[in-house]
């Protein structure tokens, strides 16, 4: 009896190390924002890129400038999830992922600001195929008004599940 669970024991080992060393084989890409940063937003209905995000985990990805390259072609889970404020009243913000430049709108979020400085939050997720060296970003836009858009925390990541 106690061969077989000595048996048993060391499966669930090389099981788990297995998954381990294809774990390290993935891309996983986390960026984040810990305190305010401020985008000016000088034009209504234009997206301008979400900025000042440090780099979290990165595992075949880079960041630079706020923007994630992607090393490996796959598909990935991107979430993106944020707390911000604006200026002006009644204010509409879009938050959207960019994929080389080109709005991803599977990926969109929307929330309103009744007063200015109230604080909202929003979040997204989205399976997306993704081609290796893809550069993916998150751009906000207002439908009506201009001003600043202060992001209090953010975070943003994606892991090739594919």
């Amino acid at each position: 009896m106690k061969k077989i669970i000595l048996l048993l024991l060391i499966s669930c080992s090389f099981i788990i190390g297995q998954d381990r060393q294809q774990l390290g084989k993935n891309t996983i890409a986390e960026i984040y924002i810990a305190s305010n940063q401020v985008l000016s937003m000088p034009a209504a209905n234009t997206y301008y890129q979400v900025v000042g995000f440090s780099s979290g985990v990165l595992q075949n990805a880079s960041v630079s400038s706020s923007r994630v390259t992607i090393k490996q072609s796959g598909y990935y889970k991107i979430t993106y999830s944020a707390s911000f404020t604006h200026a002006n009243n009644n204010t509409i913000i879009h938050i959207s992922l960019f994929v080389d430049g080109v709005e991803n709108t599977k990926m969109e979020i929307e929330r309103k600001i009744g007063s200015g400085g109230d604080l909202g939050a929003a979040s997204a997720s989205s399976i997306v195929y993704l081609n290796a060296n893809q550069i993916i970003d998150m751009r906000a836009r207002t439908e009506t008004n201009t001003g600043n858009l202060t992001t209090t925390h953010a975070n943003f990541s994606a892991i090739l599940i594919r």
